[in-house]
């Protein structure tokens, strides 16, 4: 898709998820999502590897019983600096896979890099408001599954980075199960890498710094280098 149709794309996208969240039976508040999907839809169109994120849910602190949502996931992107780390990591790993700069000798996030996030794919399985430790996704991905499948096949990314999302959820989908590992692209128990048709599925940890705490040797600069050298390693391949 150019970019015209891509910005079509996400704005049927938006609806159906505005209808399909007042149709779930949790959502007694009557919350709208928060609209997931790409920023710089241009970028994004024009970009020599399209990368798509999927990660879990968003959040939205409740004070009352006031409905939430209804704004997209990329509002706060604005200084990179004062960016939560989950997505200063984010930006770190699209400048590896745009200059195959290593983790540990990049600068500061910077516009550039925050450039190169907007222009990625950031969508999560549940769309709807949610704390902190709202639980397990398998429920969500059941209420969500075909809108995250068709997100898939419309922006139609090169690269599916998986931030936990990948076990248990799109690794039973068919594009998955058909899919070849490349072990050659990635590290046991922390990147795994599989081929499917011509998309790069990366499996790997979330990004959130929550990470360290269940895997202390899978620090920042091991987290990002494992998933740039799947990436760069299937671009070049």
């Amino acid at each position: 898709m150019n970019a015209t149709e891509l910005s079509k794309f996400q704005e049927e996208m938006h609806e159906k998820e505005r209808v399909h969240a007042a149709t779930l039976e949790q959502n007694v508040h009557g919350d709208e999502p928060i609209y997931d999907g790409v920023c710089d839809i241009k970028g994004y169109a024009e970009a020599p590897i399209k990368v798509m994120w999927v990660l879990k849910e968003p959040w939205e602190k409740r004070e009352n019983h006031e409905a939430l949502g209804g704004w997209p996931i990329w509002e706060p992107w604005s200084d990179p600096a004062k960016m939560n780390d989950m997505w200063k990591t984010m930006m770190h790993v699209m400048y590896g896979i745009t200059t195959g700069v290593r983790s540990e000798q990049m600068p500061v996030v910077n516009d550039e890099m925050l450039g190169l996030l907007k222009s990625s794919v950031y969508i999560n399985i549940n769309k709807m408001p949610s704390r902190p430790t709202s639980g397990k996704m398998k429920k969500s991905y059941e209420q969500w599954r075909e809108i995250l499948l068709e997100q898939i096949r419309g922006y139609n990314p090169d690269v599916i980075i998986f931030g936990n999302t990948y076990d248990g959820l799109f690794e039973n989908e068919e594009f998955a199960m058909n899919s070849k590992s490349r072990q050659d692209l990635g590290i046991p128990g922390i990147v795994g890498a599989y081929i499917s048709g011509k998309k790069l599925l990366v499996d790997a940890w979330h990004p959130s710094p929550l990470r360290i705490c269940r895997k202390p040797d899978i620090t920042d600069d091991v987290y990002v280098d494992s998933i740039v050298k799947a990436v760069r390693g299937y671009k070049n391949s």
